[in-house]
């Protein structure tokens, strides 16, 4: 994956992931819009919210070039592109674990949230 091996390369692996879906924990709001939806990914994270802008465009961006008018409720977007959503904003939440155990050592926790 990604030119590592994820049965002993774990580590560089999380620290280059996220999670876009998993139901009931980690899964879009349909009666959100997709600008609520950075909104409450930033908040839920304590990330900046231009930041979260900014990492969610780079995301789109990434994905092809996606668009996803920012006024549209998620639960009126197709199944595909709630999912491409889903991936969008998993870089706008906080860091891998092990880039956040890496860096505590000996700093707040809001330290590496900057």
């Amino acid at each position: 994956m990604a030119g590592y091996d994820a049965a002993t390369q774990t580590a560089p692996l999380r620290d280059r992931s996220s999670l876009a879906r998993i139901s009931d924990l980690v899964d879009l709001e349909p009666r959100l819009t997709v600008a609520e939806s950075i909104t409450e990914r930033a908040l839920i994270d304590a990330m900046p919210l231009q930041r979260a802008g900014e990492r969610f465009e780079a995301s789109c961006a990434a994905l092809g070039g996606i668009e996803v008018p920012r006024k549209t409720l998620v639960g009126e977007l197709t199944s595909l592109d709630q999912t491409l959503l889903a991936v969008a904003l998993a870089p706008c939440g906080r860091p891998s674990w092990s880039s956040w155990t890496r860096r505590s050592a000996g700093s707040t926790v809001s330290s590496w949230r900057s």
